[in-house]
């Protein structure tokens, strides 16, 4: 996949890295292959918000499954 297309994968696992861990932006960030802890936030907030609430309930689900 090139630089801004269509991941969700990716941005789910982002976001759960993101919501779930106590691990640095600047960790995360360089795990996914991005320059800067900005490009965290910015891939988790970017998604389109109808495609944000379609796959949050299956994130809400797994997030439960991880963090009992």
């Amino acid at each position: 996949m090139n630089r801004g297309s269509e991941n969700l994968a990716r941005w789910a696992a982002l976001y759960l890295c993101r919501e779930l861990s106590q691990i640095r932006l600047k960790v995360i960030a360089d795990e996914f292959g991005m320059t800067h802890i900005s490009g965290v936030s910015k891939a988790v907030g970017k998604r389109k918000m109808d495609e944000k609430t379609r796959i949050m309930t299956s994130l809400e689900l797994l997030y439960q499954q991880l963090n009992p």
